[in-house]
């Protein structure tokens, strides 16, 4: 049965944000959606073509002692697709 999860992060000196949802497949396997904002300096966000706006799709192993983490990104904004 697979089992979704949603876990979210955020910094403390920049307007950061990363969302990932993950589904587990099996037991120590997951797809992972991704997603990456980075509004810049609090206080001086520069505008959305310079903010970093990522997708990724990412696939995790995890079976002890290993984890591997493999991913394909792309770019939301100008800056984040450099």
């Amino acid at each position: 049965m697979a089992l979704w999860t949603l876990r979210k992060y955020y910094t403390s000196s920049r307007a950061d944000w990363q969302f990932i949802a993950a589904l587990t497949i099996i037991k120590g396997v997951q797809i992972e959606p991704e997603y990456y904002a980075d509004f810049g300096p609090l206080g001086l966000t520069p505008c959305l073509a310079e903010q970093d706006h990522s997708l990724f799709l990412a696939l995790d192993f995890a079976r002890e002692p290993w984890v591997f983490n493999f991913g394909r990104r792309r770019g939301l904004s100008r800056t984040g697709d450099r």
